[in-house]
């Protein structure tokens, strides 16, 4: 279950984007950050680009994990990111 959902960036062009996802569950859930292309394939992330990067640890709560996604410097084609 998500306990707290990231929040929508819009207008962050060219700024640092940080989105937190929070959930819990038994067994501990996973998040995972997929970024949905305009011509609707979706690519898992960080994929190989070097201005995302992903982290997740347990907690703060039993049960319950904590996932970031950054994006730095972004850009135009990376509209639409979402956690799952």
């Amino acid at each position: 279950m998500i306990v707290s959902g990231p929040e929508n960036a819009k207008d962050r062009v060219g700024k640092n984007v940080a989105l937190v996802c929070e959930a819990t569950g038994y067994p501990i859930p996973t998040i995972e950050w997929t970024w949905t292309r305009v011509d609707g394939k979706t690519v898992y992330l960080p994929s190989d680009d070097l201005h995302v990067s992903v982290n997740m640890r347990g907690g703060p709560e039993k049960w319950q994990v904590t996932g970031w996604l950054q994006v730095r410097g972004s850009q135009q084609r990376k509209k639409n990111l979402f956690a799952i």
